[in-house]
């Protein structure tokens, strides 16, 4: 056995803490700069992640721009951490997503990460669908290929974007056969319903789902399961009139888009500012 792998199994195998996800990940995950992940620009979150132990499925919800990604990334570090050798599946829009999921958001992280970077495959020995975190196999898939849907059972799934799913135009002859009611349209529930049936082994384990999204019409499914849970909102606390509000999409102010219509990250994240519905004051970064 080498050096290597006997130190991998040691770390996998060692005792974990009892700390719970939110002290984890404030210590430990990183973004693909190199910075910590901070709760300080995504306090909205760190809601989500206190309960995850605990609520087997999770539906979010919310404008673009909300540090979804960054999270989902950031639980998946802490679940390979916490349970180690279990698989995990991180679903993405399509497969030009995948590259960029596995290169830029998962990779760019681990190497800042002293604990998991040893592990990291060199460029030449990359699979295009399925990353070791540790000792647990991430499968990277798409929401447009029922291939991927049908593949390795998981106990951790995390669906990115899936508002952009329902565009999938596969084949209706592939999905037939995978679904109870042998409908022959293929429609995004479907393609919901075949991914989330890869926790079934792992439904009595401690399973866990994660969806979220920002939804472009309130039919798709990613809304049904929204309206389908508990339906939690999650409310600010205006630093002007201190009154808590709950904020609208045109309550929103930004600036940095640039000629090419795309966005200025930075110049997005310090210029972004909520209109208080009820003073008319403006909660930014500064406040």
């Amino acid at each position: 056995m080498s050096e290597k792998l006997k130190d991998l199994l040691l770390k996998t195998l060692a005792p974990r803490s009892n700390k719970c996800p939110v002290e984890w990940i404030g210590e430990n995950a990183r973004q693909p700069d190199g910075s910590r992940y901070s709760w300080n620009w995504a306090h909205v979150m760190k809601e989500v992640v206190h309960s995850v132990n605990d609520v087997p499925e999770t539906t979010l919800v919310t404008i673009p721009q909300f540090a979804k990604t960054s999270t989902a990334m950031a639980m998946m570090q802490y679940f390979a951490w916490a349970d180690p050798a279990q698989p995990i599946m991180a679903v993405t829009t399509n497969d030009k997503k995948i590259k960029e999921m596995r290169d830029l958001q998962i990779i760019n992280r681990l190497e800042h990460m002293p604990d998991f970077k040893p592990y990291i495959p060199p460029p030449h020995r990359l699979n295009k669908n399925v990353l070791n975190i540790l000792m647990s196999p991430l499968v990277l898939a798409s929401g447009q290929s029922t291939g991927d849907a049908k593949s390795t059972p998981v106990k951790y799934l995390f669906g990115d974007e899936c508002d952009e799913w329902r565009k999938y135009k596969g084949s209706a002859k592939n999905v037939k056969t995978a679904f109870s009611k042998q409908s022959s349209n293929v429609t995004e529930e479907n393609i919901f319903d075949l991914f989330s049936r890869r926790t079934n082994s792992y439904s009595k384990k401690g399973a866990r789902k994660f969806w979220y999204s920002t939804p472009s019409v309130k039919s798709n499914y990613i809304s049904k399961s929204y309206e389908l849970g508990d339906q939690s909102e999650y409310y600010l606390k205006c630093p002007c009139c201190n009154d808590f509000i709950l904020p609208e999409i045109s309550d929103f102010e930004w600036e940095g888009k640039l000629i090419t219509g795309e966005y200025d990250d930075d110049i997005l994240r310090e210029s972004a500012s909520i209109k208080c519905i009820k003073c008319e004051g403006f909660i930014t970064k500064k406040n």
